[in-house]
Protein backbone atom coordinates (compact mmCIF):
# COMPACT_ATOMS: atom_id res chain seq x y z
CA UNK A 1 0.00 0.00 0.00
CA UNK A 2 1.43 3.52 -1.11
CA UNK A 3 1.67 5.76 1.87
CA UNK A 4 2.40 9.23 1.25
CA UNK A 5 5.40 10.37 3.04
CA UNK A 6 4.00 13.41 5.23
CA UNK A 7 7.04 16.59 5.00
CA UNK A 8 4.99 19.28 6.83
CA UNK A 9 1.51 20.73 8.36
CA UNK A 10 0.68 22.46 4.53
CA UNK A 11 1.36 18.93 2.91
CA UNK A 12 -1.03 17.37 5.46
CA UNK A 13 -3.99 19.49 4.94
CA UNK A 14 -4.19 19.31 1.54
CA UNK A 15 -3.67 15.59 1.18
CA UNK A 16 -5.91 14.39 4.27
CA UNK A 17 -8.16 18.07 3.80
CA UNK A 18 -7.71 18.81 7.86
CA UNK A 19 -6.67 22.58 8.71
CA UNK A 20 -6.32 21.64 12.43
CA UNK A 21 -4.78 18.47 11.79
CA UNK A 22 -2.63 19.08 15.11
CA UNK A 23 -5.68 19.43 16.96
CA UNK A 24 -7.35 16.63 15.88
CA UNK A 25 -4.30 14.51 15.42
CA UNK A 26 -1.49 14.98 17.37
CA UNK A 27 -3.61 15.30 20.70
CA UNK A 28 -5.35 12.33 20.26
CA UNK A 29 -2.57 10.01 19.76
CA UNK A 30 -2.56 8.54 23.62
CA UNK A 31 -1.88 12.32 24.69
CA UNK A 32 1.48 12.06 23.10
CA UNK A 33 3.27 14.58 21.22
CA UNK A 34 4.75 13.33 18.20
CA UNK A 35 6.87 15.50 15.40
CA UNK A 36 5.88 15.53 11.88
CA UNK A 37 8.66 13.49 11.11
CA UNK A 38 7.16 10.39 13.55
CA UNK A 39 4.96 9.05 11.07
CA UNK A 40 7.89 8.81 8.45
CA UNK A 41 6.22 7.14 5.38
CA UNK A 42 3.41 6.03 7.49
CA UNK A 43 -0.82 7.71 6.84
CA UNK A 44 -1.45 9.67 9.93
CA UNK A 45 -4.74 8.10 9.72
CA UNK A 46 -3.05 4.60 10.02
CA UNK A 47 -0.52 6.01 12.80
CA UNK A 48 -3.87 7.00 15.17
CA UNK A 49 -5.50 3.74 13.97
CA UNK A 50 -2.22 1.59 15.20
CA UNK A 51 -1.19 3.93 18.30
CA UNK A 52 -4.65 4.05 20.00
CA UNK A 53 -4.95 0.08 19.41
CA UNK A 54 -4.94 -0.73 23.31
CA UNK A 55 -6.83 -3.44 23.79
CA UNK A 56 -4.66 -6.87 22.47
CA UNK A 57 -6.95 -9.64 23.70
CA UNK A 58 -9.06 -9.51 20.57
CA UNK A 59 -5.95 -10.22 18.67
CA UNK A 60 -3.64 -7.27 16.95
CA UNK A 61 -5.04 -5.97 13.45
CA UNK A 62 -2.81 -7.14 10.11
CA UNK A 63 -3.02 -6.47 6.61
CA UNK A 64 -4.18 -3.08 7.14
CA UNK A 65 -5.33 -1.34 4.15
CA UNK A 66 -6.64 2.17 4.55
CA UNK A 67 -9.16 3.38 2.17
CA UNK A 68 -9.61 7.53 1.96
CA UNK A 69 -13.14 8.26 0.31
CA UNK A 70 -13.68 9.95 -2.91
CA UNK A 71 -13.74 14.00 -2.81
CA UNK A 72 -17.42 13.84 -4.21
CA UNK A 73 -18.76 11.18 -0.98
CA UNK A 74 -16.46 13.50 1.05
CA UNK A 75 -17.88 16.74 0.00
CA UNK A 76 -21.15 15.69 -0.14
CA UNK A 77 -21.34 15.05 3.66
CA UNK A 78 -19.50 17.53 4.02
CA UNK A 79 -22.25 20.09 3.52
CA UNK A 80 -23.86 18.43 6.13
CA UNK A 81 -21.10 18.57 8.54
CA UNK A 82 -20.85 22.51 8.00
CA UNK A 83 -23.95 23.02 8.39
CA UNK A 84 -24.14 22.52 12.34
CA UNK A 85 -24.27 25.50 14.10
CA UNK A 86 -22.74 24.37 17.76
CA UNK A 87 -19.55 24.49 19.42
CA UNK A 88 -16.58 23.35 17.87
CA UNK A 89 -15.40 20.79 19.46
CA UNK A 90 -13.57 18.48 16.91
CA UNK A 91 -11.88 14.51 17.45
CA UNK A 92 -11.11 12.09 14.63
CA UNK A 93 -13.11 8.90 16.13
CA UNK A 94 -13.54 5.47 14.94
CA UNK A 95 -16.84 3.57 14.35
CA UNK A 96 -17.10 -0.28 13.72
CA UNK A 97 -19.39 -1.84 11.31
CA UNK A 98 -19.95 -5.19 9.68
CA UNK A 99 -18.47 -5.41 6.30
CA UNK A 100 -19.03 -8.14 3.45
CA UNK A 101 -16.39 -6.78 1.02
CA UNK A 102 -12.71 -5.46 1.46
CA UNK A 103 -13.37 -2.93 -0.98
CA UNK A 104 -16.16 -0.47 -0.10
CA UNK A 105 -17.66 -1.39 -3.49
CA UNK A 106 -20.67 -3.80 -3.17
CA UNK A 107 -23.18 -1.23 -2.36
CA UNK A 108 -24.53 -4.05 0.24
CA UNK A 109 -22.88 -3.73 3.60
CA UNK A 110 -23.34 -1.26 6.34
CA UNK A 111 -19.90 0.34 5.58
CA UNK A 112 -20.76 0.94 1.95
CA UNK A 113 -24.24 2.73 2.85
CA UNK A 114 -22.16 4.66 5.26
CA UNK A 115 -19.89 5.64 2.25
CA UNK A 116 -22.44 6.33 0.18
CA UNK A 117 -25.53 8.03 2.67
CA UNK A 118 -23.02 8.73 5.65
CA UNK A 119 -24.62 7.78 9.08
CA UNK A 120 -28.20 7.22 9.86
CA UNK A 121 -29.55 7.24 13.42
CA UNK A 122 -32.31 4.74 12.08
CA UNK A 123 -29.76 2.12 11.44
CA UNK A 124 -28.52 2.39 15.24
CA UNK A 125 -28.89 -0.72 16.99
CA UNK A 126 -29.48 -2.85 13.71
CA UNK A 127 -26.52 -5.08 14.83
CA UNK A 128 -27.10 -5.18 18.31
CA UNK A 129 -30.07 -4.96 20.89
CA UNK A 130 -28.26 -3.12 23.58
CA UNK A 131 -27.67 0.73 23.58
CA UNK A 132 -26.04 1.46 26.47
CA UNK A 133 -26.69 5.36 25.91
CA UNK A 134 -30.07 5.22 23.68
CA UNK A 135 -30.00 5.44 20.25
CA UNK A 136 -27.32 7.30 18.56
CA UNK A 137 -24.24 6.77 16.48
CA UNK A 138 -21.52 5.45 18.78
CA UNK A 139 -17.72 6.28 18.26
CA UNK A 140 -14.33 5.38 19.69
CA UNK A 141 -11.45 7.22 20.05
CA UNK A 142 -9.80 3.65 20.72
CA UNK A 143 -9.71 1.50 17.38
CA UNK A 144 -9.80 -1.59 19.33
CA UNK A 145 -12.76 -0.36 21.48
CA UNK A 146 -14.39 0.10 17.71
CA UNK A 147 -13.47 -3.40 16.64
CA UNK A 148 -15.66 -4.44 18.81
CA UNK A 149 -18.78 -3.66 16.91
CA UNK A 150 -17.71 -5.11 13.38
CA UNK A 151 -17.61 -8.65 14.00
CA UNK A 152 -18.26 -10.66 11.01
CA UNK A 153 -17.93 -14.14 11.74
CA UNK A 154 -18.84 -14.98 8.01
CA UNK A 155 -16.05 -12.70 6.43
CA UNK A 156 -12.44 -12.75 6.82
CA UNK A 157 -12.18 -8.67 6.88
CA UNK A 158 -12.90 -6.18 9.52
CA UNK A 159 -13.88 -3.10 8.78
CA UNK A 160 -13.37 0.25 11.16
CA UNK A 161 -14.87 3.63 9.50
CA UNK A 162 -12.50 6.89 10.61
CA UNK A 163 -14.78 9.75 10.86
CA UNK A 164 -14.07 12.99 12.06
CA UNK A 165 -16.54 14.32 14.68
CA UNK A 166 -18.10 17.73 16.09
CA UNK A 167 -18.65 16.45 19.72
CA UNK A 168 -19.88 20.29 20.54
CA UNK A 169 -20.91 20.67 24.29
CA UNK A 170 -20.16 16.82 25.53
CA UNK A 171 -22.58 15.42 28.65
CA UNK A 172 -20.28 12.49 30.70
CA UNK A 173 -21.90 9.52 31.85
CA UNK A 174 -20.21 7.05 33.61
CA UNK A 175 -23.10 4.00 34.36
CA UNK A 176 -25.43 3.02 31.39
CA UNK A 177 -28.83 4.90 30.90
CA UNK A 178 -30.46 3.30 28.10
CA UNK A 179 -33.46 6.15 28.00
CA UNK A 180 -30.73 8.81 28.44
CA UNK A 181 -31.90 11.61 26.58
CA UNK A 182 -29.36 15.04 26.54
CA UNK A 183 -30.04 17.75 28.46
CA UNK A 184 -30.27 21.45 26.99
CA UNK A 185 -27.12 22.51 25.77
CA UNK A 186 -25.13 19.49 25.29
CA UNK A 187 -24.93 17.60 21.72
CA UNK A 188 -23.20 14.00 22.57
CA UNK A 189 -22.31 11.88 25.23
CA UNK A 190 -18.71 10.70 26.56
CA UNK A 191 -18.86 7.60 28.26
CA UNK A 192 -15.93 7.51 30.54
CA UNK A 193 -13.96 4.65 31.21
CA UNK A 194 -14.20 4.01 34.61
CA UNK A 195 -17.40 2.11 35.87
CA UNK A 196 -19.67 0.80 33.29
CA UNK A 197 -17.37 0.94 30.31
CA UNK A 198 -13.72 -0.36 30.36
CA UNK A 199 -12.68 2.04 27.34
CA UNK A 200 -13.92 5.53 25.94
CA UNK A 201 -16.57 6.16 23.87
CA UNK A 202 -19.44 8.84 22.87
CA UNK A 203 -22.40 8.97 21.36
CA UNK A 204 -24.03 11.93 18.57
CA UNK A 205 -27.52 12.31 18.19
CA UNK A 206 -27.49 14.03 14.92
CA UNK A 207 -26.13 12.51 11.88
CA UNK A 208 -24.77 16.04 10.58
CA UNK A 209 -21.76 15.85 13.44
CA UNK A 210 -20.02 13.40 11.97
CA UNK A 211 -17.91 13.61 8.87
CA UNK A 212 -16.96 9.72 7.57
CA UNK A 213 -14.13 10.34 5.45
CA UNK A 214 -12.46 7.22 5.20
CA UNK A 215 -12.12 3.68 6.13
CA UNK A 216 -9.33 0.82 7.49
CA UNK A 217 -10.20 -2.91 6.18
CA UNK A 218 -7.99 -5.47 8.29
CA UNK A 219 -7.62 -8.80 9.71
CA UNK A 220 -6.91 -10.30 13.02
CA UNK A 221 -4.19 -12.22 14.21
Amino acid sequence: MYRPKIQNEESIQQEYQFPTFQQLVFSQSLNNQYSFNSFGNQNPYEHLFLSSWTKYDCGRPTSIQYIQFSDYYIQKHKQNYDSLFIPKNEKILFHGTPNTCSTITCGRCSACGIKKSGFKISFSGTNTSFLRFGRGIYLAPNSSKANDYNNNQNYNYRCTIVSKVNLGNSFGLLQTNQQFSLPYGYHSVHGQAGCDLNYDEYVVYNEKQVLPIGVFIYKLD
